[in-house]
Protein backbone atom coordinates (compact mmCIF):
# COMPACT_ATOMS: atom_id res chain seq x y z
CA UNK A 1 0.00 0.00 0.00
CA UNK A 2 1.46 3.40 -0.99
CA UNK A 3 2.02 6.13 1.62
CA UNK A 4 -0.73 8.41 0.30
CA UNK A 5 -3.37 5.67 0.49
CA UNK A 6 -2.22 4.66 3.97
CA UNK A 7 -2.45 8.28 5.17
CA UNK A 8 -5.96 8.57 3.73
CA UNK A 9 -7.12 5.44 5.57
CA UNK A 10 -5.55 6.56 8.85
CA UNK A 11 -7.12 10.00 8.49
CA UNK A 12 -10.58 8.49 7.94
CA UNK A 13 -10.28 6.34 11.04
CA UNK A 14 -9.74 9.39 13.28
CA UNK A 15 -12.53 11.78 14.29
CA UNK A 16 -12.40 15.11 12.38
CA UNK A 17 -12.84 18.41 14.21
CA UNK A 18 -16.11 19.37 12.49
CA UNK A 19 -18.56 18.35 9.78
CA UNK A 20 -17.01 20.91 7.44
CA UNK A 21 -13.52 19.50 7.86
CA UNK A 22 -14.84 15.96 7.37
CA UNK A 23 -16.63 17.14 4.23
CA UNK A 24 -13.45 18.64 2.78
CA UNK A 25 -11.53 15.44 3.54
CA UNK A 26 -14.16 13.43 1.67
CA UNK A 27 -14.96 15.91 -1.14
CA UNK A 28 -12.23 18.61 -1.49
CA UNK A 29 -14.08 20.42 -4.32
CA UNK A 30 -16.82 21.47 -1.87
CA UNK A 31 -14.62 24.42 -0.87
CA UNK A 32 -15.23 26.02 -4.27
CA UNK A 33 -18.58 24.50 -5.20
CA UNK A 34 -20.59 26.21 -2.44
CA UNK A 35 -23.31 23.57 -2.24
CA UNK A 36 -23.75 20.03 -0.95
CA UNK A 37 -26.33 17.30 -1.56
CA UNK A 38 -28.26 15.20 0.96
CA UNK A 39 -26.55 12.08 -0.38
CA UNK A 40 -23.11 13.62 0.19
CA UNK A 41 -24.04 14.65 3.75
CA UNK A 42 -25.23 11.12 4.51
CA UNK A 43 -21.93 9.69 3.23
CA UNK A 44 -19.83 12.12 5.28
CA UNK A 45 -21.92 11.54 8.42
CA UNK A 46 -21.60 7.77 7.99
CA UNK A 47 -17.86 7.71 7.30
CA UNK A 48 -16.66 10.22 9.90
CA UNK A 49 -17.18 10.86 13.58
CA UNK A 50 -18.88 14.25 13.31
CA UNK A 51 -22.25 15.76 14.27
CA UNK A 52 -25.15 15.91 11.81
CA UNK A 53 -25.00 19.43 10.21
CA UNK A 54 -28.29 20.96 11.35
CA UNK A 55 -26.95 24.40 10.51
CA UNK A 56 -26.60 23.32 6.86
CA UNK A 57 -29.97 21.57 6.54
CA UNK A 58 -31.88 24.58 7.89
CA UNK A 59 -34.82 25.26 5.52
CA UNK A 60 -33.57 28.75 4.67
CA UNK A 61 -30.27 27.31 3.39
CA UNK A 62 -31.90 25.04 0.81
CA UNK A 63 -30.91 25.90 -2.74
CA UNK A 64 -33.22 23.33 -4.36
CA UNK A 65 -34.70 19.97 -3.29
CA UNK A 66 -31.94 17.82 -1.78
CA UNK A 67 -29.25 20.52 -2.18
CA UNK A 68 -28.02 23.01 0.44
CA UNK A 69 -25.43 25.77 0.58
CA UNK A 70 -22.00 24.79 1.88
CA UNK A 71 -19.64 27.33 3.38
CA UNK A 72 -16.88 27.60 5.96
CA UNK A 73 -18.21 31.01 6.99
CA UNK A 74 -20.62 31.02 9.97
CA UNK A 75 -22.40 34.13 8.62
CA UNK A 76 -23.41 32.20 5.50
CA UNK A 77 -25.85 30.11 7.54
CA UNK A 78 -29.24 31.24 8.84
CA UNK A 79 -29.33 28.72 11.68
CA UNK A 80 -28.49 30.44 14.97
CA UNK A 81 -27.40 27.07 16.37
CA UNK A 82 -24.22 27.24 14.29
CA UNK A 83 -21.05 27.60 16.36
CA UNK A 84 -17.45 27.50 15.16
CA UNK A 85 -15.85 24.10 15.45
CA UNK A 86 -13.51 23.40 18.32
CA UNK A 87 -10.75 20.80 18.13
CA UNK A 88 -11.90 17.35 19.19
CA UNK A 89 -9.50 15.04 20.96
CA UNK A 90 -9.89 11.57 19.43
CA UNK A 91 -11.30 8.94 21.77
CA UNK A 92 -8.95 6.21 22.84
CA UNK A 93 -9.99 2.60 22.28
CA UNK A 94 -10.58 2.22 26.03
CA UNK A 95 -12.79 5.34 26.21
CA UNK A 96 -14.81 4.15 23.23
CA UNK A 97 -15.34 0.72 24.81
CA UNK A 98 -16.60 2.32 28.04
CA UNK A 99 -19.02 4.56 26.13
CA UNK A 100 -20.39 1.69 24.04
CA UNK A 101 -20.80 -0.55 27.09
CA UNK A 102 -22.74 2.20 28.88
CA UNK A 103 -25.12 2.56 25.93
CA UNK A 104 -25.78 -1.18 25.72
CA UNK A 105 -26.29 -1.27 29.49
CA UNK A 106 -28.89 1.50 29.08
CA UNK A 107 -30.49 -0.52 26.28
CA UNK A 108 -30.84 -3.55 28.57
CA UNK A 109 -32.37 -1.41 31.35
CA UNK A 110 -34.92 0.12 28.96
CA UNK A 111 -35.90 -3.24 27.50
CA UNK A 112 -36.25 -4.64 31.01
CA UNK A 113 -38.63 -1.77 31.84
CA UNK A 114 -40.71 -2.51 28.76
CA UNK A 115 -40.83 -6.16 29.81
CA UNK A 116 -42.47 -5.26 33.13
CA UNK A 117 -44.75 -2.65 31.51
CA UNK A 118 -43.08 0.30 33.28
CA UNK A 119 -42.66 2.28 30.06
CA UNK A 120 -44.82 2.27 26.93
CA UNK A 121 -42.19 2.50 24.25
CA UNK A 122 -38.52 2.45 23.36
CA UNK A 123 -36.85 3.51 20.12
CA UNK A 124 -33.33 2.13 19.68
CA UNK A 125 -31.20 3.34 16.77
CA UNK A 126 -27.83 2.00 15.70
CA UNK A 127 -25.82 0.60 12.83
CA UNK A 128 -27.02 -2.74 11.37
CA UNK A 129 -25.54 -6.04 12.46
CA UNK A 130 -24.55 -5.06 16.01
CA UNK A 131 -26.94 -7.22 18.03
CA UNK A 132 -29.99 -4.97 18.59
CA UNK A 133 -32.47 -7.66 17.54
CA UNK A 134 -30.65 -10.46 19.38
CA UNK A 135 -30.40 -8.45 22.62
CA UNK A 136 -34.07 -7.42 22.45
CA UNK A 137 -35.28 -10.96 21.82
CA UNK A 138 -33.06 -12.32 24.62
CA UNK A 139 -34.19 -9.82 27.29
CA UNK A 140 -37.91 -10.07 26.50
CA UNK A 141 -37.69 -13.87 26.41
CA UNK A 142 -35.83 -13.99 29.74
CA UNK A 143 -38.62 -11.92 31.30
CA UNK A 144 -41.34 -14.24 30.04
CA UNK A 145 -42.96 -11.48 27.99
CA UNK A 146 -45.60 -12.14 25.34
CA UNK A 147 -44.12 -10.38 22.32
CA UNK A 148 -44.22 -10.40 18.53
CA UNK A 149 -41.47 -9.40 16.09
CA UNK A 150 -42.34 -7.67 12.84
CA UNK A 151 -39.51 -7.14 10.36
CA UNK A 152 -39.37 -5.38 7.00
CA UNK A 153 -42.24 -3.72 5.15
CA UNK A 154 -45.06 -2.37 7.32
CA UNK A 155 -48.14 -0.52 6.11
CA UNK A 156 -50.15 1.71 8.41
CA UNK A 157 -53.11 -0.65 8.08
CA UNK A 158 -51.07 -3.62 9.32
CA UNK A 159 -49.68 -1.53 12.21
CA UNK A 160 -53.29 -0.76 13.22
CA UNK A 161 -54.06 -4.50 13.15
CA UNK A 162 -50.91 -5.36 15.14
CA UNK A 163 -51.87 -2.90 17.85
CA UNK A 164 -55.35 -4.40 18.10
CA UNK A 165 -54.07 -7.98 18.33
CA UNK A 166 -51.50 -7.05 21.01
CA UNK A 167 -53.45 -4.36 22.84
CA UNK A 168 -53.36 -5.63 26.42
CA UNK A 169 -50.95 -4.61 29.19
CA UNK A 170 -47.90 -6.86 29.20
CA UNK A 171 -47.96 -7.51 25.44
CA UNK A 172 -45.04 -6.11 23.44
CA UNK A 173 -44.67 -5.39 19.72
CA UNK A 174 -41.12 -5.23 18.35
CA UNK A 175 -40.87 -3.34 15.05
CA UNK A 176 -37.49 -4.37 13.71
CA UNK A 177 -36.06 -2.13 10.98
CA UNK A 178 -39.48 -1.28 9.53
CA UNK A 179 -39.17 1.61 7.12
CA UNK A 180 -42.12 3.76 8.20
CA UNK A 181 -40.38 7.15 8.18
CA UNK A 182 -42.01 8.12 4.89
CA UNK A 183 -45.47 6.88 5.93
CA UNK A 184 -47.03 9.76 7.84
CA UNK A 185 -50.18 7.76 8.60
CA UNK A 186 -48.13 5.02 10.30
CA UNK A 187 -46.14 7.64 12.21
CA UNK A 188 -49.33 9.26 13.48
CA UNK A 189 -50.68 5.88 14.67
CA UNK A 190 -47.34 5.17 16.37
CA UNK A 191 -47.49 8.56 18.14
CA UNK A 192 -50.94 7.72 19.50
CA UNK A 193 -49.76 4.29 20.70
CA UNK A 194 -46.75 5.76 22.54
CA UNK A 195 -48.57 8.44 24.52
CA UNK A 196 -47.44 8.58 28.16
CA UNK A 197 -50.66 7.13 29.54
CA UNK A 198 -51.57 3.62 30.74
CA UNK A 199 -54.47 3.48 28.27
CA UNK A 200 -54.21 5.10 24.84
CA UNK A 201 -57.09 5.30 22.34
CA UNK A 202 -56.13 4.24 18.79
CA UNK A 203 -58.37 5.35 15.94
CA UNK A 204 -58.63 4.75 12.20
CA UNK A 205 -60.62 7.54 10.63
CA UNK A 206 -62.01 5.99 7.46
CA UNK A 207 -65.00 3.90 6.34
CA UNK A 208 -62.76 0.90 5.63
CA UNK A 209 -63.43 -2.04 7.94
CA UNK A 210 -60.54 -4.21 9.12
CA UNK A 211 -60.57 -7.79 10.37
CA UNK A 212 -57.98 -9.50 12.54
CA UNK A 213 -56.25 -12.84 11.86
CA UNK A 214 -59.29 -14.68 13.32
CA UNK A 215 -61.63 -12.93 10.90
CA UNK A 216 -63.18 -10.78 13.63
CA UNK A 217 -64.02 -7.15 12.90
CA UNK A 218 -61.65 -4.57 14.40
CA UNK A 219 -63.37 -1.49 15.86
CA UNK A 220 -62.34 1.82 14.36
CA UNK A 221 -61.38 3.00 17.84
CA UNK A 222 -60.02 0.85 20.65
CA UNK A 223 -57.93 1.21 23.82
CA UNK A 224 -54.30 0.16 23.63
CA UNK A 225 -52.36 -0.74 26.81
CA UNK A 226 -49.38 -2.64 25.37
CA UNK A 227 -45.80 -1.55 24.71
CA UNK A 228 -43.69 -1.04 21.59
CA UNK A 229 -39.98 -1.51 20.93
CA UNK A 230 -38.84 0.13 17.69
CA UNK A 231 -35.42 -0.93 16.34
CA UNK A 232 -34.00 1.09 13.47
CA UNK A 233 -30.78 1.29 11.48
CA UNK A 234 -31.55 4.88 10.50
CA UNK A 235 -29.36 7.77 11.63
CA UNK A 236 -31.91 9.71 13.66
CA UNK A 237 -30.06 13.00 13.17
CA UNK A 238 -30.35 12.71 9.40
CA UNK A 239 -34.16 12.49 9.61
CA UNK A 240 -34.61 15.83 11.36
CA UNK A 241 -34.76 17.77 8.07
CA UNK A 242 -37.21 15.37 6.37
CA UNK A 243 -41.00 15.18 6.54
CA UNK A 244 -40.55 12.65 9.34
CA UNK A 245 -38.62 15.20 11.44
CA UNK A 246 -41.57 16.69 13.40
CA UNK A 247 -43.02 13.20 13.94
CA UNK A 248 -39.67 11.91 15.21
CA UNK A 249 -39.58 14.82 17.66
CA UNK A 250 -43.09 13.87 18.83
CA UNK A 251 -42.05 10.22 19.24
CA UNK A 252 -39.01 11.39 21.20
CA UNK A 253 -41.23 13.25 23.67
CA UNK A 254 -43.54 10.24 24.08
CA UNK A 255 -41.04 7.41 24.47
CA UNK A 256 -37.49 6.58 25.48
CA UNK A 257 -35.16 7.14 22.52
CA UNK A 258 -31.70 5.61 22.64
CA UNK A 259 -29.20 6.32 19.89
CA UNK A 260 -26.36 3.83 20.33
CA UNK A 261 -24.10 6.31 18.48
CA UNK A 262 -22.06 3.61 16.82
CA UNK A 263 -21.62 5.14 13.39
CA UNK A 264 -18.05 5.35 12.14
CA UNK A 265 -16.07 2.31 10.93
CA UNK A 266 -13.84 2.71 13.99
CA UNK A 267 -16.80 2.64 16.41
CA UNK A 268 -18.47 -0.30 14.68
CA UNK A 269 -15.19 -2.23 14.65
CA UNK A 270 -14.78 -1.52 18.36
CA UNK A 271 -18.21 -3.03 19.10
CA UNK A 272 -17.49 -6.07 16.91
CA UNK A 273 -14.22 -6.76 18.75
CA UNK A 274 -15.90 -6.39 22.15
CA UNK A 275 -18.70 -8.83 21.31
CA UNK A 276 -16.49 -11.40 19.60
CA UNK A 277 -13.94 -11.44 22.42
CA UNK A 278 -16.22 -11.15 25.43
CA UNK A 279 -19.04 -13.42 24.29
CA UNK A 280 -16.93 -15.88 22.29
CA UNK A 281 -19.44 -15.86 19.44
CA UNK A 282 -16.95 -17.38 16.96
CA UNK A 283 -15.49 -20.04 19.24
CA UNK A 284 -17.33 -22.97 17.80
CA UNK A 285 -16.79 -25.21 14.83
CA UNK A 286 -13.01 -24.92 14.84
CA UNK A 287 -12.59 -21.18 15.55
CA UNK A 288 -10.05 -21.01 18.38
CA UNK A 289 -8.64 -17.89 20.04
CA UNK A 290 -5.82 -17.53 17.49
CA UNK A 291 -8.21 -17.78 14.55
CA UNK A 292 -10.60 -15.37 16.25
CA UNK A 293 -7.86 -12.76 16.57
CA UNK A 294 -6.78 -13.31 12.96
CA UNK A 295 -10.35 -12.66 11.76
CA UNK A 296 -10.62 -9.47 13.85
CA UNK A 297 -7.23 -8.29 12.59
CA UNK A 298 -8.35 -8.86 8.99
CA UNK A 299 -11.52 -6.84 9.57
CA UNK A 300 -9.70 -3.98 11.29
CA UNK A 301 -6.99 -3.80 8.62
CA UNK A 302 -9.63 -3.66 5.87
CA UNK A 303 -12.25 -1.59 7.73
CA UNK A 304 -12.49 1.08 5.04
CA UNK A 305 -12.86 -1.48 2.25
CA UNK A 306 -15.49 -3.72 3.85
CA UNK A 307 -18.90 -4.04 2.22
CA UNK A 308 -20.26 -4.04 5.76
CA UNK A 309 -18.57 -3.99 9.16
CA UNK A 310 -20.81 -5.99 11.47
CA UNK A 311 -21.10 -9.10 13.62
CA UNK A 312 -22.67 -10.80 10.60
CA UNK A 313 -19.50 -10.13 8.60
CA UNK A 314 -17.38 -11.63 11.38
CA UNK A 315 -19.54 -14.76 11.28
CA UNK A 316 -19.31 -14.89 7.49
CA UNK A 317 -15.50 -14.75 7.60
CA UNK A 318 -15.53 -17.47 10.27
CA UNK A 319 -17.44 -19.71 7.82
CA UNK A 320 -14.78 -19.03 5.16
CA UNK A 321 -12.08 -19.85 7.71
CA UNK A 322 -13.69 -23.20 8.50
CA UNK A 323 -13.95 -23.91 4.77
CA UNK A 324 -10.24 -23.31 4.19
CA UNK A 325 -8.20 -22.68 7.38
CA UNK A 326 -4.87 -22.53 5.54
CA UNK A 327 -5.89 -19.99 2.88
CA UNK A 328 -9.06 -18.18 4.01
CA UNK A 329 -7.67 -14.65 3.48
CA UNK A 330 -8.12 -14.49 -0.33
CA UNK A 331 -11.64 -15.88 0.07
CA UNK A 332 -12.51 -13.23 2.63
CA UNK A 333 -11.08 -10.43 0.45
CA UNK A 334 -13.10 -11.62 -2.54
CA UNK A 335 -16.37 -12.07 -0.66
CA UNK A 336 -16.30 -9.30 1.96
CA UNK A 337 -14.42 -6.36 0.41
CA UNK A 338 -15.78 -3.81 -2.02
Amino acid sequence: MNDLKQQRIQRKMLPPVSFEQAALLEIPELANRGEITNKEMDMIYLNHNCPWPKHITHAQNRIRPGVYKFSLDAEAFNDVAFTPAEPIIPETEEEMEIRIKERYKTMRVLLGSVAVNTINGVIIAGAPGLGKSFETNKILDENGVQFVFHRGYLKATHLFRLLWENRFAGQVIVLDDCDIWGDLTALNILKAALELKPTRPISWGSEKEFVDTDGESIPRTFDYEGSIVFLTNEKLGSLSSTKAGPHLAALDSRSMVLDLKIITPREIMCKVKMTVREEGMLRHGGIDHEAEEAILAFMEENANKMKEISLRTAEKIAVLYRMNPSDWGPLARTICLK
